[in-house]
Parts: structure tokens; sequence; C-alpha cells
């Protein structure tokens, strides 16, 4: 049994504690709320530049890889060799180049490749721009 001394204490006492921390914890709360959004919203640009930025790269290595197949297809392996080096050496996005005809690999960036070695269909790329992987 409380007193009734305490019965007059403990309301005045609960009411002034809700007053102090409904506002603070409804306070930490939008906080958090609100640093957790900005911190997706960072994270979406983020993402967004990234897949464009990813997006552009892989557009020009197409670009090159189509030009690559129209200008080494009528060429000897020597030819195609020295297109590929030259293409290696100018271009960040490959550091190693081959050319495969009839399922055999027969130049490289690095030279001819004597005796033409095979390559299997999941390890290259096709014409339709899909890949055996």
């Amino acid at each position: 049994m409380i007193p009734r001394r305490s019965k007059r204490i403990t309301g005045p006492v609960i009411i002034t504690l809700c007053i102090g921390i409904v506002p603070l914890i409804l306070t930490l709360w939008l906080t958090h709320h609100r640093n957790f959004s900005h911190a997706k919203q960072l994270l979406d640009k983020a993402v967004e530049r990234r897949t464009q930025a990813m997006d552009r790269v892989l557009a020009a290595a197409d670009g090159l890889l189509q030009q690559l197949e129209t200008e080494t297809k009528d060429l000897d392996p020597p030819a195609a060799a020295a297109l590929l080096q030259r293409l290696v050496y100018r271009s960040p996005l490959f550091r190693e180049a081959g050319l495969i005809r009839r399922g055999e690999i027969v130049a490289t960036s690095l030279g001819p490749t004597l005796p033409p070695r095979p390559v299997a269909a999941e390890d290259r790329s096709r014409p339709d721009r899909s890949w055996g992987w």
C-alpha cells in the first residue's frame, strides 16, 4: 500500500518525466530517420553514377570490339597481331586481345599463334554480343 502523500508526488513525477522524455525520444527517432534517409539518397546517387560510368566503359569497349571485328576480317595473322597490339597499346580498356577464326585462336596482341589453338565456345564472345558464361 502506497501512502497518500506518495500518490500525490508520483503523478506529477510521471507527468514531468513524460514531458521530458517523450520529446527526447521523438527527436532521436526523427534524427535517425532523417540521417538514414539522407544516407540512402547518397548511396542511390553513388550507385547511379557508377552504373552510368560502367555503361560508358562497356559501350566504348563494345565499339572497339566491333571496329576490331571489321578491321581484322581479311587480315593475315601477323597483320592482325600488329593491329591488336596497336589496339591494346592505345586503349586502357584492354590488356590483351585475340583473334579467333573457325574456333581457333590465330593471333593475339602478343603476336601470331603458331600453331593455332582451339578455344572452347564457352570461352569466347559471339557476334550477337552474348557471352558464353
